[in-house]
């Protein structure tokens, strides 16, 4: 699926933005969640230094 970001109304667009660091700060609230995310953050570098795509 693919999605025109410039046909979203902006106001729409900053509630979507609102709700997705409310949620991304509620994550991050749960212990071991930061150790997680920078994890996966490493793994993806990692892939992408390798040439394994956009993944």
């Amino acid at each position: 699926m693919k999605t025109d970001v410039g046909q979203i109304p902006e106001e729409t667009g900053k509630r979507l933005g609102q709700c997705i660091i409310s949620g991304l700060r509620e994550y991050l609230k749960q212990p071991g969640a930061r150790e997680a995310l920078d994890a996966r953050t490493k793994a993806r570098n990692e892939r992408r230094k390798a040439g394994c795509g956009n993944t």
